[in-house]
């Protein structure tokens, strides 16, 4: 299984301009270490940056992980923030509009969920009712 560390310093590297991020944070796994038939799991890793300003240069850089994915079906590796519960629904909730087609983009930045619409215009989503579409 792949380490915390390893993990960090492959998205460091990944993400080449996000040089600094090994440095700036504290890591560690989530999930259950094994699945009910006692064969190891995939976890994820939670990191903590110590600063926005090292979180927003990791997060930009991240679209470098794209072609990563595309070439390596079996380690593919994902950022995403930690929401809380009721803004990580709000983010489910607007991923099923997009694949709808209903939104043209949604995403996360700094704990907000926005969303942009099919005529462009771009919307922080607060409630439920910000999902009608």
């Amino acid at each position: 299984m792949t380490s915390v560390l390893q993990t960090v310093t492959f998205v460091e590297e990944e993400c080449n301009d996000a040089s600094s991020a090994s440095c700036e944070c504290d890591s560690r796994r989530i999930g259950p270490k094994q699945d009910e038939k006692g064969a190891p799991c995939k976890r994820a890793v939670i990191v903590h940056f110590r600063s926005e300003a090292i979180r927003d240069e990791v997060f930009r850089a991240h679209i470098n992980l794209k072609e990563h994915n595309r070439t390596h079906k079996d380690s593919q590796v994902f950022l995403n923030e930690d929401l809380m519960a009721k803004r990580a629904m709000f983010t489910f909730k607007t991923r099923q509009l997009k694949r709808e087609k209903k939104i043209a983009d949604c995403w996360t930045h700094a704990g907000r969920v926005l969303i942009k619409a099919l005529n462009g215009k771009i919307t922080e989503i607060l409630s439920e009712k910000d999902l009608v579409y």
